[in-house]
């Protein structure tokens, strides 16, 4: 047995897929495949068997899986302890973010990241909250920010921002950006809005159910990028964080009416899986995440609030 052979072993069993395992681990399915029939033959034994959704451990692979799952969790913790030593952190990361914040802090946190940590290999990734928790459940994320910051069993949540969201419209040339007054009157504007499995969209759903409205939905939308282009055609209205439309507001091509906290507000958190470690460039990744929420709330393309 190799140790290699035993790491890919491990992943294959913890996620019930050798394709999700190659996904995790950044190889090719064949690769991750020639692994576990080496090992396989090593031991003269089967260790996984096929079933509709994936494979199973077989009552051999549960022996193995028992003796070396400790082991390789053991020799993690001494290398981390080693890279804590480094003076820069290694490895690789990937973090998930929802795109109405990746298009606002996405590129300057990745250039700046990489700047200061060379060594590390960072992937940003897009998508709406309900895939976010998906891929971190399964291990093919390390970290997301979440809209709708409910803790979930296998995940922690550190509370980041809650966001300011506005009304946005197509340039209307007036300049009034004054705040709405109420659910009933924001209720009176036709909606685009992005699809069920948004953070966002569920956020707000909830504000409109609170006030015993339904929600005035004209579609929905899965691409903020579409949304954008829809509203400032003048199809209908949307909702959404600053952050996500500033660059068309500088540039007039939309129009961004605050609504108050107290009607609607979004919060974000800072997601990671309970089962995985939290290693050393992610803990720095987090920590220039904040400093860089800051320095936008500071600079005013962010429009928010953080946690104290």
């Amino acid at each position: 047995m190799e140790l290699e052979q035993l790491r890919y072993f491990q992943q294959v069993a913890d996620l019930g897929s050798v394709s999700r395992a190659a996904m995790k681990l950044g190889v090719s399915q064949s690769a991750a495949s020639r692994q576990i029939k080496a090992l396989e033959e090593d031991l003269h034994t089967k260790l996984f068997y096929r079933h509709g959704r994936g494979v199973a451990l077989t009552d051999a692979g549960r022996k193995l899986y028992l003796a070396v799952r400790p082991l390789l969790a053991q020799l993690s913790e001494v290398r981390e302890l080693l890279l804590e030593e480094s003076e820069q952190p290694t490895g690789s990361i990937v973090v998930g973010m929802p795109a109405s914040l990746m298009g606002t802090i996405g590129a300057s946190l990745a250039q700046i990241f990489l700047h200061r940590y060379p060594k590390v290999s960072l992937h940003l990734y897009e998508g709406s909250s309900g895939l976010l928790v998906e891929r971190l459940e399964s291990g093919l994320i390390g970290g997301a920010v979440l809209y709708d910051i409910r803790r979930g069993p296998n995940m922690l949540i550190a509370p980041l921002l809650e966001e300011q969201l506005f009304l946005v419209e197509a340039w209307r040339g007036d300049g009034d950006d004054s705040s709405l007054g109420s659910l009933e009157e924001l209720s009176r504007f036709k909606l685009i809005l992005p699809g069920g499995l948004s953070g966002l969209r569920r956020t707000i759903e909830a504000a409109f159910h609170a006030g015993n409205i339904v929600s005035p939905v004209l579609m929905e939308m899965h691409s903020v990028t579409v949304v954008k282009h829809l509203v400032e055609k003048g199809v209908g209205s949307t909702i959404l964080p600053f952050g996500a439309v500033y660059r068309e507001v500088g540039h007039r091509y939309l129009s961004a009416r605050p609504i108050p906290y107290e009607i609607m507000s979004a919060r974000l958190g800072i997601a990671t899986a309970t089962g995985q470690p939290l290693t050393r460039a992610m803990r720095v990744f987090i920590q220039l995440l904040k400093e860089e929420v800051h320095r936008c709330l500071a600079g005013g393309s962010l429009r928010g609030r953080t946690y104290q």
